[in-house]
């Protein structure tokens, strides 16, 4: 029988011994899935202005005047929050998130 694990790590090796810059995407891939890969809700607040929450990071919440601003604002405030995990060298919480639509 063949081990098709030590035929499938070669073959991996060998992809990646013959470009190098292929490591560095994977790296990226990785760290930007880590901070920038997130699930967020966003609805209609009381005040007129648009509200954002990102349920994985907790209360890590913005708002905006629009839906555009609002998006842009969450997307710094999850930057800032987990910029500010790693700095406090806290673990980043794992997007677990799943969201359903269910009538009622």
């Amino acid at each position: 029988m063949k081990n098709v694990f030590s035929q499938s790590y070669f073959h991996v090796n060998r992809i990646f011994a013959r470009n190098p810059y292929l490591w560095y995407n994977l790296i990226d891939i990785q760290k930007f899935q880590e901070a920038f890969m997130r699930q967020i809700i966003i609805y209609p607040g009381e005040d007129g202005y648009w509200v954002a929450e990102c349920p994985s990071l907790p209360g890590c919440i913005s708002q905006g005047k629009t839906k555009k601003e609002c998006i842009n604002n969450i997307k710094k405030a999850i930057e800032l929050y987990v910029s500010a995990l790693k700095e406090d060298g806290i673990t980043i919480p794992e997007e677990n998130f799943e969201a359903m639509l269910m009538a009622v």
